[in-house]
Order: structure tokens, then C-alpha cells, then sequence
């Protein structure tokens, strides 16, 4: 699983380090952009790279990933779209790379080899790195929220806000992301488990956006706070992955453009540690995202190696 996953993307993508780090990252609404496809990427390669080493201990990989949180910490300076793209369009860019930029992050200052508490990681450098991501989640990502968008735009942000605020040990920060998911998730996954985003958006893929970003955070509050409340607020993510169920195996609520050769986004792993009912196992065995990560590299990937059949 991690020569697939974690190692497989390291190997694909490790190039990325030889181009430069922009100042300003251009994004489109439909597709990408060079600079917004390699943010996209070095988020989940710097998040790869502080997996391997916290399996491997070999400090080269470390660097190497200090060198990827560095390059954006210094060097970029805002974000901006490209003609024909709406503004509002870079807080959903930001709020799709802060969860992977802090993870990250979080494995790189706080991990230890041996009982080892010294980081490689200079403080100035964590330092210029906490302005990087404030920027992204402040600036950017926590524009989201009055955008409008009542959505998959509305959970990005509220998870990005977690996650963020985890690593910038921001606990006014980290409640407001929690009050906003709880805010939006009954609105996203309907009492008897319909996602209002699969028959709307007629895709396989928008619904999936808001349930993986639902679910990571409930499970980033069960790891910070030992909490389950959002896994089981009025049974809503349970009832949710019963309906991805049904639309993998033969259509829901008379949509049936779903089918067993579409991926299934990152947070099906998670659920299924969670949850492991037949649901969520069912899910487990249909296509998985090349090397853990979806097509668009959004939210956090690799979790089929960190969740899934984890005891």
C-alpha cells in the first residue's frame, strides 16, 4: 500500500522540486494552470514526503520536504485567476490546499525519530511558514463563507479552517470551522442520507467533495478532541455513505450516471475506519484514486494507506 500510494506519488512528482516557486498562483475555474497545479501538487508531495520520513527516519526525505514548505512560505505572495474566471474562485483553491499544507506541516515540527524532540525545521522558518498559511486561510480560504455558496465551497472552507488552526494552535479558530461543518452538514447529507448535490450537479463528484470534506472533519475532531459528535450528529455521515452506496450500485433517487468504474474520493477510507459497516466496505472495493490522491489533488489524499484496515 505505500509503494502505491505514498512512494508511488513521491516518484511521479518528486520533478516539482526543480521549478520555481511562484509569487503569484493563477487559478481557473475549469481545469488549472501551471502555478495552480504545482501548489496542488506540492502540497500532497510535502505531505508524502513527511509520511515516508516518519516511516523511514531517513532525514534526506525530511529536507526535502522542508524545502517544498519553505519554497511557498517565502516566496508566494497572492493568488489571482486567470481572464473568464470570477474572483471567488481562489478561496475554494485556497481552502482545497491548507488541510494538506498543514498536515504536512503538523508531521514535520511536532514528529520525533528516538525520542528525539529537535526539529530540522528552523523556528524562523515555522515561523514564515504560520504567515504563509494565515495568509492562504485568512486572506483566501475563510472568504468562502460569504461567497453564497452554501456547498462543497461552504465544507472546504469550514475543514480548511480546522485544519488549519490545528497546526497554528489557533483554538478560536479551530471552533468557528467546527461550528461552520456543523452548521452546513444538514444541508449537505438530508436526514433520511440524500446528498442534494448528486442529482443537482448530475456528476459523480461534487457530492463526494462535501462528504470527504465532512468526514475528514469528523475525524480530525475525533483525533483532536476525542469527540464523535459530528460523526454521529443525527446519524448524517453513516446515512451518507449508505446513500454513496446506492449510488455506486444502480442509481439513487433516480440518478443513475454514477457507476462502479467512477473513483471514490479520499474520504471513503476514513469512513470506513470509522464506521466499517457494509456500506463503507462495499465502497473500499471500487476504483481507488492513482497513488491515493483524486485526479484534482484535492483535499487530503494517501488515506486508503493511512486509514484504511488500520487497526
Amino acid at each position: 500500500m505505500f509503494n502505491n500510494t505514498v512512494d508511488g506519488f513521491i516518484d511521479k512528482n518528486i520533478g516539482s522540486l526543480l521549478s520555481p516557486y511562484p509569487t503569484t498562483v493563477y487559478v481557473r475555474s475549469s481545469g488549472s494552470t501551471p502555478t495552480e497545479t504545482k501548489m496542488r501538487t506540492d502540497a500532497q508531495l510535502a505531505y508524502a514526503l513527511a509520511l515516508k520520513w516518519a516511516k523511514t527516519h531517513d532525514t534526506t526525505i525530511v529536507i526535502k520536504a522542508i524545502e517544498v514548505l519553505n519554497g511557498w512560505a517565502y516566496n508566494f505572495n497572492k493568488l489571482d485567476t486567470v481572464k473568464g474566471t470570477f474572483g471567488q474562485q481562489r478561496f475554494l483553491e485556497a481552502a482545497w490546499v491548507v488541510p494538506t499544507f498543514a498536515a504536512a506541516a503538523e508531521i514535520i515540527r511536532w514528529y520525533n525519530v528516538n525520542d528525539d524532540n529537535t526539529s530540522l525545521w528552523p523556528p524562523e522558518d515555522i515561523t514564515q511558514f504560520e504567515a504563509f498559511l494565515r495568509k492562504m486561510m485568512y486572506e483566501y480560504a475563510d472568504k468562502t463563507f460569504a461567497s453564497g455558496f452554501k456547498n462543497n465551497w461552504y465544507v472546504s472552507a469550514a475543514y480548511a479552517k480546522m485544519a488549519a488552526s490545528v497546526f497554528l494552535n489557533d483554538i478560536a479558530g479551530y471552533n468557528n470551522g467546527y461550528d461552520r461543518l456543523k452548521e452546513i452538514l444538514p444541508l449537505m447529507i438530508l436526514n433520511d442520507g440524500t446528498l442534494p448535490e448528486f442529482c443537482s450537479r448530475t456528476d459523480c463528484v461534487h457530492f463526494q467533495y462535501s462528504l470527504t470534506g465532512i468526514t475528514l472533519g469528523a475525524e480530525l475532531d475525533r483525533i483532536q478532541s476525542g469527540s464523535t459528535e459530528l460523526y454521529e450528529y443525527g446519524g448524517r455521515i453513516g446515512k451518507g455513505y449508505a446513500f454513496m452506496s446506492k449510488v455506486y450500485s444502480g442509481g439513487a433517487n433516480g440518478c443513475n450516471f454514477c457507476d462502479p468504474t467512477k473513483e471514490v474520493y479520499p474520504g471513503v477510507a476514513v469512513a470506513y475506519r470509522y464506521f466499517a459497516n457494509d456500506n463503507t466496505t462495499f465502497l473500499t472495493t471500487l476504483k481507488q484514486p492513482t497513488y491515493g490522491v483524486n485526479a484534482d489533488k484535492t483535499f487530503l489524499g494517501f488515506t486508503m494507506y493511512t486509514h484504511y484496515n488500520v487497526p
